[in-house]
Formats: C-alpha cells, sequence, structure tokens
C-alpha cells in the first residue's frame, strides 16, 4: 500500500512541475507573434540530458513557433517511445543512442512510420576515467597497460573489492553497454582491477571525496555529463584536481566491435546521437523543419548539466538560460522571412502571409495607414490615436515585436526599448542626464561663486556682466540635450532648433562683445581711457542674438519642426521633420562660422594686450575650439545618419563639449585665479591685477589703467 502512495505521490509531483514549467516565460521579449494550429509532443528518456534537450524545445516552440507544446516520456519503463512515434502520439525523439539498438529501430524506419532526420551533433561516448592530477603524477596511467600488473595499482585498492590484490574500477549496472564491455576488457586484456557495483552513479560522491584528499581514482562514465564541468565550480587550486582524463583502451575497430558477444577487447566507440521523428500526415512544416534543424554539441549539454548538477536549478531554468544565451544558434531553427514579416504576418516557408490589414511582399505597411503602437498590455493605439482592432489587441507580444531593441524610442513609456536591449538607449539616457545635470549644477554654482565674489579683483577685471551672461548661455545651451532624450513630441521637435541656436548665440555674442571690448581699449595708442558701457556690451550681445530669433522666426513661420513619421532601417519611427531643414541650418551654422571669425580676427590684432587681462586670449583659444568641436562633430553626424544610436550620442557629447569646453576654457582660469590668492588679504584679492609695465608686445608704453575709468569689462 505505501508502494502504491509513493508512486502517486511522485506523479502528482511530476504533474504539478509540468503545469509550473507550462506556465512560466523565458523570453522578455515575447516573441511568439501569432498562435498555431498543430501541436507539438516532444519526448524523451529518463536521464538529465534528454529532458533539457525537450525543455529547449518547449521553450522554443511555445513561446517562439507560437505552438502549444508538451512532453511525454514512455510508460512502460522503455528507453525510448518508439510506439509513440509510430502512431503519431510523440513526434520526435532530440536523443537517441542508437548504437546497438539498430535491430529495435530498423523495424519502425522500414514501415515508414518513424524517419530518421539526422544527428543531433552530441558526440557520445563511453570510457574510463581518471582526475587529471592522478595522470600528472603517473603518466603511465593514462593508458590500461600498467594496470596489467597488481603492483601498479596499489593506489586504486580498496576495501570494496573482494580480491585485496586488485585495484577497483567503480561503474554502474550490470545491464549497462558501458558495463559488459568494460568486463571484457578487463579479462581478456589481463588487468588487475575489479569491476565494483554501485547503484547508478552513487560512485562519484567516493570520486569527489578522492579530489579532495589528492588520491586517483578509477571509474566507468560516459560524455557528456555534468561531472566533465564540475571543475569550474569549485574555488581554489584544489579545482584542477576535478578536471577528468580519458584513459585509453586498445584502439577500437570494426573486427573487434563484431566480437562483442565473445572476445570484446578495445575501446569503446564515439557515436553520434541521433533524432528521430514521426510521419504522422499532419504535422505543421515548420514543426518538421524546426525538428530536422534542431541541435546540440557536447559544450552546450555539459554547460547545461553542470548547472542542473551544481547550481540548484530546474530543468526549466536551466533551459531557459541556455535560450537566453544561444539566440544566433536557434533563431536559424526557424523558418526565416525579411525582418520576420515586420510582426505582421506569419511566416510560411520562407513567404510572408500578411495578416488582415496588412500588405507587401514583407507585410510591411498597414493598409492605409503607417502605425506605431505603444502601451501597456492593454491598450495599444497609433500614431493617429486610434485604437487597433480587437484581434490584434488580444495578443500584446505580436503587437510589440516590431518595435523592440530598434535604437529608437518609440513608446512614450520607453516600454519598445527597455527589455535587454544591447544597446541600451535608456541606459545611455540615464548616463548622460546624470552627466549633463551634474554639469549645468557646476556651472550654477559657479555663477553662484561669481556674484558672490564680483568686488574680487578678477572677476572685476573679466566682468560680472560678461560672466553672467556666458554662465546663463552654457546651462540653457547644456540643458537642450535633454530634448534628444525619450520619445519626440511636437513640443520637443519645435523647441529644439531654438534652444540649441539662442543659446549658443548668447553664448557666442558674449564672447564677441568682449573680444571687441578688449580690441577697442588696445587699438588706442597708450591704452587710453575708453568707456564702453555695460548697455553698449549687452547692445552688441542682443544684436548678435537678435539676427538668431529672426532666422528661427522666418523658418518657425515657413515649416516649424513637427513630428512625423519617418523610415529609419525599413521601418517607420515617430521622429522629427522638417521641410525646410537644409537652407535654415546653413544660415545659422555660417553665421555662427562668420562670428568666430571676425572674433578671432579680433583675438589676433589683440595680441599684444597685458597679461593683467589674458582672459581674452582664453577667450580666443575658446573660439578657435569651438569652430574645431563645431566642424568635427557636424562632420561625423552628418556621415553615419545610418547609424541612429551612434548619431543619437554624437548629437548629446557633441552639444555637451561644445558648451561645457567653453565654460571651463573662458572661466576655468579665473576660478583657478581666486583659488590661488585664496591666502592674500582682503586689500590684495580686492586689488585690479597690475597692468602697468614698460612696453608691450607692440612697442608701445602703456600706464595703469583704472577700472572705474571704462577698462576692458
Amino acid at each position: 500500500m505505501k508502494g502504491l502512495y509513493l508512486i502517486f505521490a511522485t506523479l502528482l509531483f511530476v504533474a504539478v512541475s509540468l503545469c509550473q514549467d507550462e506556465n512560466r516565460v523565458c523570453l522578455p521579449d515575447a516573441l511568439k507573434k501569432f498562435t498555431k494550429d498543430d501541436k507539438a509532443v516532444l519526448g524523451y528518456s529518463n536521464w538529465d540530458a534528454s529532458r533539457l534537450n525537450v525543455e529547449v524545445g518547449r521553450i522554443l516552440l511555445k513561446e517562439v513557433g507560437g505552438f502549444d507544446t508538451d512532453i511525454a516520456t514512455t510508460n512502460d519503463g522503455s528507453t525510448y517511445d518508439w510506439d509513440g512515434l509510430a502512431d503519431g502520439s510523440v513526434d520526435v525523439l532530440f536523443e537517441v543512442w542508437s548504437e546497438g539498438r539498430e535491430d529495435e529501430i530498423e523495424p519502425y524506419l522500414k514501415s515508414l512510420e518513424v524517419a530518421d532526420i539526422g544527428v543531433l551533433g552530441v558526440l557520445g561516448r563511453n570510457g574510463w576515467f581518471m582526475s587529471s592530477f592522478a595522470l600528472d603524477d603517473n603518466e603511465a596511467y593514462a593508458s590500461y597497460r600498467p594496470f596489467q600488473r597488481c603492483s601498479e595499482v596499489v593506489p586504486l585498492r580498496s576495501s570494496r573489492t573482494t580480491d585485496p590484490t586488485k585495484g577497483e574500477l567503480a561503474g554502474g549496472s550490470p545491464d549497462w553497454i558501458l558495463t559488459q564491455g568494460s568486463l571484457q576488457v578487463i579479462e581478456n586484456n589481463g588487468l588487475c582491477l575489479e569491476w565494483v557495483w554501485y547503484n547508478s552513479s552513487a560512485y562519484l560522491p567516493i570520486w569527489e571525496q578522492k579530489c579532495q584528499d589528492s588520491e586517483p581514482y578509477l571509474f566507468m562514465y560516459w560524455e557528456p555529463t555534468a561531472v566533465f564541468r564540475r571543475y569550474e565550480t569549485i574555488s581554489g587550486s584544489i579545482a584542477y584536481n576535478y578536471r577528468l582524463d580519458r584513459i585509453t583502451l586498445p584502439r577500437w575497430s570494426q573486427e573487434c566491435q563484431d566480437m562483442w558477444d565473445n572476445g570484446y577487447n578495445c575501446d569503446f566507440r564515439a557515436s553520434l546521437i541521433g533524432k528521430y521523428m514521426s510521419r504522422r500526415q499532419d504535422m505543421d512544416p515548420e514543426l518538421a523543419n524546426f525538428y530536422q534543424k534542431f541541435s546540440m554539441d557536447n559544450g552546450d549539454q555539459e554547460i547545461m548539466l553542470g548547472a542542473l548538477a551544481y547550481e540548484n536549478k530546474d530543468y526549466w531554468e536551466v533551459a531557459c538560460e541556455w535560450v537566453l544565451d544561444n539566440r544566433e544558434t536557434w533563431s536559424d531553427w526557424f523558418w526565416e522571412c525579411e525582418n520576420d514579416c515586420f510582426g505582421q504576418g506569419v511566416c510560411n516557408n520562407g513567404t510572408c502571409v500578411c495578416l488582415e490589414g496588412f500588405e507587401g511582399e514583407f507585410c510591411q505597411t498597414k493598409i492605409n495607414n503607417k502605425f506605431f503602437v505603444c502601451g501597456d498590455s492593454s491598450t495599444f493605439v497609433d500614431t493617429t490615436g486610434d485604437v487597433f482592432p480587437p484581434d490584434l489587441t488580444n495578443d500584446p507580444a505580436f503587437i510589440k515585436y516590431s518595435l523592440v531593441c530598434d535604437e529608437i524610442i518609440d513608446c512614450d513609456n520607453w516600454a519598445d526599448e527597455e527589455e535587454n536591449c544591447s544597446p541600451s538607449i535608456v541606459s545611455g539616457t540615464i548616463a548622460f542626464a546624470v552627466l549633463i545635470s551634474v554639469s549645468i549644477l557646476i556651472v550654477l554654482m559657479s555663477l553662484v561663486v561669481v556674484w558672490v565674489k564680483r568686488e574680487r579683483g578678477r572677476i572685476r577685471a573679466a566682468g560680472v556682466e560678461f560672466l553672467t551672461q556666458l554662465h546663463i548661455g552654457v546651462a540653457w545651451g547644456m540643458s537642450s540635450a535633454f530634448l534628444f532624450m525619450g520619445k519626440a513630441s511636437d513640443v520637443k521637435c519645435g523647441m529644439t532648433i531654438w534652444w540649441i541656436a539662442v543659446p549658443s548665440a548668447l553664448v557666442i555674442g558674449s564672447l564677441v562683445a568682449k573680444q571687441y571690448k578688449v580690441f577697442k581699449v588696445l587699438s588706442h595708442k597708450g591704452f587710453q581711457v575708453i568707456r564702453i558701457t555695460n548697455q553698449q556690451l549687452f547692445a552688441i550681445t542682443g544684436g548678435i542674438v537678435a539676427v538668431d530669433l529672426i532666422v528661427l522666426i522666418i523658418w518657425s513661420a515657413m515649416s516649424i519642426p513637427y513630428l512625423g513619421i519617418r523610415e529609419v532601417d525599413g521601418e517607420d519611427h515617430p521622429l522629427c521633420d522638417t521641410d525646410d531643414f537644409l537652407p535654415f541650418f546653413i544660415v545659422l551654422v555660417a553665421y555662427k562660422f562668420i562670428l568666430i571669425f571676425v572674433s578671432a580676427v579680433l583675438a589676433w590684432k589683440s595680441r599684444g594686450l597685458p597679461s593683467a587681462y589674458s582672459e581674452a586670449k582664453h577667450i580666443g583659444f575658446a573660439l578657435y575650439n569651438s569652430v574645431i568641436l563645431l566642424v568635427f562633430f557636424l562632420l561625423i553626424i552628418l556621415l553615419i545618419t545610418d547609424e541612429a544610436f551612434l548619431n543619437w550620442i554624437l548629437i548629446i557629447v557633441g552639444l555637451w563639449i561644445w558648451f561645457f569646453s567653453i565654460y571651463l576654457i573662458v572661466v576655468g582660469f579665473i576660478l583657478a585665479g581666486l583659488w590661488k590668492d585664496r591666502h592674500l588679504d582682503d586689500s590684495e584679492k580686492n586689488a585690479l591685477p597690475d597692468v602697468s609695465k614698460s612696453k608691450n608686445s607692440m612697442g608701445r608704453s602703456t600706464s595703469p589703467i583704472s577700472h572705474a575709468s571704462g577698462v576692458p569689462a
């Protein structure tokens, strides 16, 4: 009675486990785009590698192929369910060790009820194994020959052998082909070894203890299995003890194989593991295609088996990890269509069959309306605000598929780029937002310092009004980078050109006005007193900014930038657009170059300025630097318009570097001077720099200039 309860409990546990696996989702981007009518049933045998194969197949067929999928094993205790394949209740067996089973398989193949669909890709082989360190200590152990002498097997002796002079060869059931062959090899080669039978693989814990104790241990096993990855889970130098080497037995030959029943005396044949499929007439062609392309190699299975055995994970978790790590491998197991029919059709043997409402060779166009879909799992709308037809909204995974990981944010909540995309535009946005915010904070704090220290001589010499204009323009300009983060909108599109052009004009205008004042002072012999008021400074800057404003007003009146649908890499995206971009862009950029050129000429003519007012030299350097950066980033951005993610990075980085570098060059040396003067008394800190010297670089004598008289400010 207890036995019946145990059987019932085991069956219940298996049923619950399968039910849990059925409800779990592995792929985060929900690749399934449609549901198929056919059901896939994957058969497996009672060992881990076979079960892992079908778990991988089940995840992919369910979540990518859209098939209702189940797994099944034999009910009668046999190794393979050939009858299930024959009657169509099982679709496929992915892992069949066919060596020695030819007579068992042949009748099903001849009946045309089962098809041989090639090999899995795993090279299976039985053999004898010993830890690598033992072979390092005794190289002779790499071959079977030392085991012919009892004196050589002393390290392998144990209390579990009936003959104390013989070494132990640990192994499993006498029904194993591995055991039967090994017994003949021992007898036919006169080896001083004795087979010790353990239930299944119960001798592996003994091997692990031997590894810890650095003692040799000889056992039968097969490849691939988890033990070949055991060393990866061990820390420290002791991990090397867990590496295994194969013991060389007499060379295999077909003649030796033919003597299996009497006189077998060679190594075990390596065999490619086979796959067999049902020939049921109603099988979906894509299922048959998947079964034939499904493949695994020894490395795949050893990694999964190691995770299953040593990382406390279940079959589904291990299979899911493999699926996530091997997308390039399994993507070839499904029918391929251009852009996967854009998620708007079914790929049927390489040809897109469009769903209702879509057309084109690859179903790339929605009839009468190109669209984008965004939202949560219950609401999806296109760019016109129309809710999608019910037959599409029933499957959110299908709707969102074409929007995932295209390096362009199409949704207000960024849902289309948040799920394991690489490169990650969301991560980039966060990084740039932090960088720009910190930079703006530095500039604003610097402006506070300027006003708090406005009585200091260095600040007065530079001019509080000039520094204030420059700080405001730089902080404002860097904030324009935020307009390129997130989904485009009509507001962002309309503001972007204003938010970049106006602060850049304010910065350049401030530099030009300052350079002009310095030039006017220097242009009079002996540095005569020239009064240039703050009103004149603001007028020069305002006039420069006014030109930009006029151009922007005309541009906006003729064709204000708007949110439109543009094609990128064959897909439509909501992006900013304008009908007259190029001519107005050329005018604005050319105007900036003219201003910078004029200022550069003034800087050259002012090269004899006394060192006390050397900020003019920094202004000139800032203008030269701005030209180089402007040319560099404009050329790069225009040349890589087809690389959306890289283009986006360069625009943001270019804006940040252009504005922030001007701030560092012009303001940085002033702040450094304030720090340098920190040890002086207040009268020295507040004094204007000494501009007197016998003769400047132009050969003219100079005299002290009073700040109150209207000096360069």
